[in-house]
């Protein structure tokens, strides 16, 4: 199986052969992946359980404010490891940094329907923690404060 030609060693025409069939498969495996991720994008909030928090707003009507006001507070959102997402009509706002599926509004919709009570704050468990009418962020944040998981961040970083 091992040829030696010189200081070296060859691997046999099969064993080659194999071994480039494993890589060839791996990488298509790894490839497809990424590029489903990146070229299709996420296509339910459920895929940043055990990640991320979420602030969810939906809402038929014009949110300009609630979308400044969450721009504003990019540090503490930060912070806090959330994504949030502005639900208007079919249009979304976020502060995710990748990609989302034409699937992420109508899953979302469907799942979260807005019952008057269209802030929603989902913890990392993916369980929903809040529901109000409106946007009001020290409110979240005190909650998110209180969790916790969100002790167990404060306690880590504080010990490093």
């Amino acid at each position: 199986m091992i040829k030696k030609i010189g200081p070296y060693r060859l691997l046999s025409d099969t064993v080659t052969r194999r071994l480039f069939i494993c890589f060839a498969a791996i990488s298509s495996i790894l490839i497809s992946f990424v590029l489903h991720n990146e070229v299709y994008g996420v296509e339910n909030i459920s895929e940043f359980e055990w990640q991320k928090r979420i602030i969810l707003v939906l809402s038929e009507r014009s949110t300009d404010n609630d979308i400044a006001l969450l721009k504003h507070a990019d540090a503490e959102i930060r912070d806090r490891h959330i994504y949030w997402f502005v639900l208007q009509g079919k249009r979304v706002i976020s502060n995710y940094p990748g990609q989302l599926d034409q699937k992420f509004v109508l899953e979302t919709k469907k799942y979260f329907r807005n019952d008057g009570n269209n802030v929603l704050l989902i913890g990392k468990d993916g369980g929903i923690k809040n529901r109000s009418s409106s946007l009001e962020l020290g409110t979240l944040f005190a909650l998110i404060d209180t969790m916790p998981m969100r002790q167990a961040e404060i306690g880590d970083r504080n010990a490093n």
